[in-house]
């Protein structure tokens, strides 16, 4: 429902009516009635003061502190008894969807006398999603606007569907036109008991409110004629796209709120085979090659009616939409580059930051039983952010050193046009130290990982697969949040996958072992929640073909929740941008799948020299596994909040 001129002019001017300026010694800021007697506000606001000045309607009021957390930055207000009938808002709790119009209002302070004398200001903006997860850090941005000091508190009204869903919270720059972010409403329900009352039950001082929105008004914010939460089940924020057959003819199915099928046109073999041609030699496309790719893989993707639907469920969902692109029924398509999928006038799929796009595998190894896997609990955070225990990681790095010798030489490594020269091949010392640093920066100051393998370092570093097996064994019963295996795959004539691992008496020897019995020592008692391969050119003497992420992928059957790696063998050089990235998103509390998509999406920034990288890259899970994540959301870290101090 669209808010007619009308409403929108009265819904602005209840939201005037709903909004307060607080002042302290050291701040100002702005907050917003929910109910007759509570306020809403950052808790960068009040600082660590118990009581606060609040002037509402031109008398001053003296609110308690009521609660208030530090790390999801927010407050709430207890008014004195007596206040004489405020307009408070009427909360919602689904954030706006990217582009939609939003209004705040604020107080900021005076920036040519600095004086505390505030002014009310009505800010236009819109909105945009800053990432696609769950939980405290996800940020409603409020784009293309100037949010000034004091600002800090204030209501986000969504003129989409008249719901007041956010608190102002920081600037990018005060000064300038370029928007901040809130707080979502939804984030505060779970940890205000107050505030999701007054969200369930909204009080008698809403009653302007529901008068202007009216029964229909009403419905589309979920509540009835009194303004009661109704059961009326959320939009879904996954879809399923299926494909089933092979390279000759295929099948996909999209499975959301409708499900379509469509088959693609079987007598265009040559444009079939065009796709599956390039997307073997990705590394050596120009760009322009791979834009044709992104649009010829896009179109056998998604044929015009699952694109129309696909258009259609995602219009309807609010929030980041996760695609899972579940490959089980088409084994011989696993190693299609999908993740460059691009339709014209579109972000590709994999680097879209209102996307997560996965692949989902529940093909286990035959004669194995698929097993629901067990996700080992969220970590928590306390009240300062801080993790109530880090997150385990491992490193592997299985790098024999006559293999290491025979590696090629920067100039033969090179398989990209965009890139001009490789370091040479890094030592197993040195890809060691740098995902030491990818994973627990030393001036990160952060403490969420804590890399368990430096513990045993014998154990790890070019091991045979008896000692991966034992070292393994000693990190049991707690297990392993992450394991990050480097190494070298390969593929025989007879399409059996091995990796390169010491020799048991002579670490110096390459002793090749089948896929299957190292994921058996990976997957025994414990099995980590994220496995991350990274696998390595081969010497260019080798007639093998390089190994796929494909042929970890039974794995996820058998308790591992997520793997992540390149659709092929790369360079270590390639690696590094990714695994920075990705490390920092899980740090942060991202879930596996929100983490990854946002590497790639930063990989597709040319500073990188290689805007084409972000594509070989992947996440996969079972369709028994969403929303991995690690550990809690970080408390977001922003420069400039709004309540911020007035003096020296």
């Amino acid at each position: 429902m669209a808010l007619s001129p009308d409403m929108t002019e009265r819904l602005e001017q209840a939201l005037f009516d709903a909004t307060a300026l607080v002042t302290s010694e050291t701040t100002v800021g702005t907050a917003f009635f929910i109910d007759d007697t509570r306020l809403l506000t950052c808790a960068h606001v009040v600082g660590g003061f118990d009581e606060i000045s609040v002037k509402y309607r031109d008398i001053t009021l003296q609110c308690s502190v009521e609660d208030r957390d530090e790390v999801l930055d927010v407050a709430v207000l207890r008014a004195p008894q007596g206040v004489a009938d405020p307009t408070a808002v009427l909360l919602h709790d689904d954030p706006p969807r990217p582009g939609q119009p939003i209004v705040t209002y604020g107080f900021p302070l005076n920036a040519v006398t600095g004086s505390r004398d505030a002014k009310d200001v009505r800010t236009d903006a819109t909105t945009r999603w800053r990432e696609a997860s769950t939980g405290i850090t996800t940020m409603v941005e409020l784009g293309g606007t100037r949010i000034q000091k004091g600002m800090s508190g204030g209501p986000v009204l969504n003129l989409a569907n008249g719901g007041v869903v956010g608190i102002v919270r920081y600037s990018y720059d005060p000064g300038r036109e370029e928007g901040g972010g809130a707080i979502p409403i939804a984030a505060c329900l779970s940890r205000f008991p107050t505030v999701r009352a007054s969200f369930d039950t909204p009080a008698r001082s809403t009653r302007r409110w529901q008068q202007v929105l009216g029964p229909a008004g009403l419905d589309e914010l979920t509540r009835d004629i009194t303004g009661a939460r109704t059961d009326r089940a959320p939009e879904s924020t996954i879809v399923d796209i299926r494909l089933t057959g092979d390279r000759t003819g295929w099948k996909v199915t999209l499975d959301g709120c409708l499900p379509v099928s469509a088959l693609t046109d079987l007598e265009a073999a040559d444009i079939a085979a065009a796709v599956f041609s390039w997307a073997s030699r990705r590394g050596n496309l120009t760009d322009d090659e791979l834009g044709v790719l992104g649009r010829m893989l896009f179109r056998v993707l998604m044929p015009a009616p699952i694109e129309a639907e696909f258009d259609n469920i995602r219009q309807r969902t609010v929030g980041p939409l996760m695609v899972q692109l579940n490959l089980s029924a088409a084994p011989t398509l696993q190693d299609v580059p999908w993740e460059y999928a691009k339709g014209a006038g579109r972000r590709a799929l994999a680097a879209d930051p209102e996307l997560a796009l996965v692949r989902v595998s529940d093909s286990p190894r035959p004669g194995r039983v698929h097993h629901r896997p067990q996700p080992r609990p969220v970590i928590s955070r306390d009240r300062k952010g801080h993790p109530d225990r880090p997150i385990r990681a491992a490193i592997v790095v299985a790098q024999p050193r006559n293999l290491e010798k025979s590696l090629p030489p920067p100039d033969a490594s090179i398989t990209s046009p965009r890139r001009t020269a490789y370091s040479p091949w890094p030592s197993m010392e040195t890809l060691h130290k740098r995902l030491v640093n990818f994973i627990s920066p030393a001036d990160d100051n952060n403490d969420e990982f804590e890399i368990v393998s430096q513990q045993n370092p014998n154990f790890l570093l070019n091991p045979s697969l008896n000692q991966l097996d034992d070292g393994l064994r000693l990190m049991q019963p707690a297990g392993l949040d992450v394991l990050h295996l480097v190494g070298f795959g390969r593929l025989r004539r007879d399409r059996v996958g091995e990796l390169a691992f010491a020799d048991e008496f002579d670490r110096s020897i390459t002793s090749w072992q089948r896929t299957d019995d190292v994921l058996d020592v990976i997957t025994r008692g414990v099995p980590p929640t994220i496995l991350v391969v990274q696998l390595g050119l081969l010497p260019p003497t080798m007639e093998e073909e390089p190994l796929g992420l494909s042929a970890f992928l039974p794995a996820l059957g058998e308790g591992i929740l997520a793997i992540v790696g390149a659709g092929g063998a790369l360079h270590a050089d390639l690696y590094d941008p990714f695994n920075k990235f990705l490390y920092a998103e899980l740090r942060a509390g991202r879930t596996i799948e929100a983490a990854v998509q946002l590497a790639r999406e930063r990989l597709t920034r040319p500073t990188l020299g290689d805007p084409g990288l972000y594509g070989t890259f992947m996440a996969c899970t079972t369709s028994r596994a969403k929303d991995i994540r690690l550990v809690q959301p970080r408390p977001l870290e922003r420069p400039r909040l709004l309540g911020e101090r007035t003096g020296p």
